[in-house]
């Protein structure tokens, strides 16, 4: 289990991160170019919003990109 911290970057002490690191490279790299393409995923926030680097992934997002990475979910 990953346990979250302040973060030694932020200002304000509300800021919390965790350190996450990937398990393998994937077999296809998946391109947001490609994710934006994809109707069912355009309510997404990935999708939707211009800047941002935290968000939830919905179950069949995943499901999506792990099938176009050529792995299994």
């Amino acid at each position: 289990m990953t346990h979250a911290y302040p973060d030694p970057t932020a200002d304000n002490c509300k800021w919390q991160a965790i350190d996450v690191a990937a398990r393998q490279p994937l077999p296809r790299p998946v391109t947001l170019r490609e994710i934006k393409s994809w109707p069912e995923l355009a309510q997404w926030e990935l999708v939707r919003l211009p800047r941002l680097s935290v968000m939830p992934v919905p179950e069949e997002a995943w499901r999506m990109v792990m099938e176009a990475a050529q792995l299994e979910s």
